[in-house]
């Protein structure tokens, strides 16, 4: 299964600020972050993401969207269906995924989850947006766990007159 991480970061590499502060996303942003859930359909995020989209409104998706928690039963699960908390493993949400006839999966953060996919030798492609503020604290892309990894660049493009988006193929 092939899997996409797909990010709107700060130019130092953060994805969100102090306090889960996502205001640096441009409307625009969202609704990339959400096509590209719907075109893959499914997404997957950890609580903490999921918590801050949900105050948002932008939570779910419209895709099978999948909530990696380490307490599960503590959530009340208010779209049957379309979301589903979990405290599985990457490798056995993929498998589920698979087993569900999907081919390709779409994670959105945040940084444990993001590293914990990559230190599995997980994820296939890294898609960044890159927005113009830079903050000094906040979550990394990648948090909490020791890995590296070797990109090849892909794309490199202007998305409007101050982002940027460069895709990378994660070398296996």
């Amino acid at each position: 299964m092939e899997v996409r991480l797909y990010s709107v970061i700060t130019p130092n590499g953060l994805i969100a600020g102090k306090g889960d502060d996502l205001s640096f996303i441009t409307d625009t942003e969202w609704q990339g972050v959400m096509k590209e859930a719907y075109d893959i359909g499914n997404c997957i995020m950890g609580r903490r993401a999921y918590e801050v989209l949900l105050k948002k409104g932008k939570f779910p998706f419209n895709c099978l969207n999948i909530v990696l928690t380490k307490s599960p039963k503590r959530f009340k699960n208010k779209w049957p269906g379309k979301v589903i908390f979990t405290n599985k493993s990457p490798r056995a949400i993929l498998n589920m995924l698979s087993s569900k006839g999907c081919q390709k999966a779409l994670l959105i953060g945040g940084g444990h989850v993001n590293a914990s996919f990559a230190k599995q030798k997980l994820i296939d492609e890294i898609v960044l947006d890159i927005e113009p503020k830079i903050l000094t604290s906040g979550i990394k892309l990648f948090e909490g766990k020791e890995f590296g990894a070797m990109l090849r660049l892909i794309d490199a493009r202007r998305v409007s007159p101050d982002e940027a988006r460069i895709v990378y193929k994660v070398e296996k």
